[in-house]
């Protein structure tokens, strides 16, 4: 019997099963104290037999030998956030469950990947948005040209064109220059303006072609007032990443505060879009 044969048979290891039934040298352990990697793993896998998605699929998609993949999914070797987005796309799961997927493997994890380049819906994609009961829409680029809206999102701005194939609103020209914006607001209104300000400043420079920028910022001007006053004042990152609340009058006419987040892209692809949603704050 070889040395290594003899160091696993010390160890208790076996031939198959879950990793819950199996003991590793501790060099080949992987830390997963909440066993949050476990379950990710269990969960593609399951979606993976019921999707009728063999271990030959993930194995072409990753260029990799079927062995390699039922390594990842016993746990004896830990898959890449690259990989496990791979493994999603095989599945048809929509990108925008990346900040679950990353947060599971590398809680540390903020830049993830939610749209495509070139815009374009994945199986999933517009099914997830009608499912979040609050405001929520995917926005093209820095520049947030809405793409797609949900019902809530209508609801909340009956005032804001709906976007379709033949007509694309922006949402900072909107909510700086669009009456209905102040209305529904209110107090917020001046915050709300800042904030889409500021969002193309930091993310789109570099990225907006200076042509399309300034297109954007007469339109501002001309329908704002005080839309230089949003464009000097620039957050430093702290304050940038702070969380941002807006209260906002709802359907019911009350007015409540909501927490306002962009799940954001690889800003390499200006064109690619995201996630924003308005959460109400209990």
């Amino acid at each position: 019997m070889t040395e290594k044969a003899s160091r696993s048979r010390r160890v208790g290891a076996q031939p198959g099963g879950s990793r819950r039934n199996r003991t590793y040298p501790p060099m080949d352990r992987i830390e997963d104290a909440f066993g949050r990697k476990q379950s990710l793993m269990d969960a593609l896998d399951a979606t993976a037999r019921a999707a009728g998605v063999t271990r030959e699929d993930f194995a072409r998609a990753l260029n990799q030998s079927v062995a390699s993949v039922t390594k990842y999914f016993r746990m004896e070797r830990q898959a890449t956030p690259e990989q496990i987005d791979t493994m999603c796309e095989v599945l048809n799961m929509p990108k925008v469950f990346g900040p679950n997927i990353a947060g599971a493997l590398m809680p540390w994890l903020t830049v993830v990947e939610t749209g495509s380049f070139p815009p374009s819906w994945g199986s999933g994609d517009l099914e997830l948005l009608r499912s979040i009961g609050s405001p929520a829409a995917y926005l093209a680029g820095p520049q947030l040209y809405p793409m797609a809206v949900n019902e809530a999102w209508k609801a909340y701005f009956p005032w804001m064109p709906e976007p379709t194939a033949d007509t694309r609103p922006n949402l900072i020209v909107e909510i700086l220059c669009n009456p209905g914006a102040a209305h529904t607001f209110g107090d917020s209104w001046r915050s709300a303006c800042r904030w889409a300000v500021q969002h193309l400043v930091l993310f789109g420079a570099h990225k907006v072609p200076n042509e399309e920028l300034g297109l954007l910022f007469e339109q501002c001007r001309r329908g704002n007032p005080d839309f230089d006053e949003y464009l000097i004042p620039i957050p430093g990152e702290a304050h940038f990443t702070e969380t941002t609340t807006w209260t906002i009058l709802c359907p019911d006419g009350a007015r409540r505060p909501h927490t306002v987040k962009i799940l954001g892209q690889k800003w390499q692809f200006p064109e690619a879009w995201d996630l924003l949603v308005l959460t109400p704050i209990p």
